[in-house]
């Protein structure tokens, strides 16, 4: 048997803290004014390291989609580890931001809502058609891009005719869609506080 001393000399444990963990509220639609995010957007673009976690805790309706869009690419595209927490329905660009992290945690109760954009065109009427068929393609690109494969082929078709779509935190198949959109995330079934 070995003394203590020797053992102490067959390894080393050393400690550091490099993590932060960051929480995110976005409670409110998405103004439109880019500004109102810039720190945000710093954060999530610049300030994380690839060792932090990102916490997202997502409860609105959705709100402009160029700041959305912002929003989502930054959150897509973020070093750290970002986990959305959808703690309240969600819907409209708030259900695509949901989709743009690593991981997402849908508490009971809660669903996500897709449905087809919304806008106010201005100007010429050539102009305005021409903007109305460049506005649907790149909506289309939109959803392609952020919410598949969570959403399939038929129902991102389903949602640019207009059909809006509900996703429930008990919807059948959401475990599957999330092992699916997020490869690295582990599903966990939600337990019962009484073990049912």
């Amino acid at each position: 048997m070995k003394k203590d001393e020797d053992v102490s000399e067959s390894y080393k444990i050393y400690k550091s803290v490099v993590a932060t963990e960051y929480d995110v509220y976005l409670s409110k639609e998405i103004e439109s004014d880019l500004n109102t995010y810039f720190d945000l957007l710093h954060l999530l673009d610049k300030e994380v390291e690839s060792s932090d976690t990102v916490h997202i805790r997502l409860a609105n309706y959705g709100g402009d989609l160029h700041a959305g869009i912002a929003l989502a690419n930054s959150i897509k595209s973020c070093k750290a580890v970002v986990v959305t927490h959808v703690i309240s329905n969600c819907y409209s660009m708030a259900a695509i931001l949901a989709l743009c992290g690593d991981g997402i945690i849908i508490y009971p109760g809660n669903y996500l809502m897709f449905h087809n954009y919304s806008g106010v065109e201005v100007g010429k009427a050539g102009e305005i058609e021409t903007s109305q068929v460049a506005n649907k393609k790149s909506w289309g690109r939109y959803l392609q891009y952020f919410c598949k494969p969570f959403l399939t082929d038929e129902e991102v078709s389903s949602i640019l005719m207009d059909r809006d779509l509900y996703i429930h935190f008990d919807s059948k198949g959401l475990p599957a869609r999330c092992k699916k959109h997020f490869p690295g995330m582990v599903v966990k079934s939600e337990k019962r506080r009484n073990g049912k």
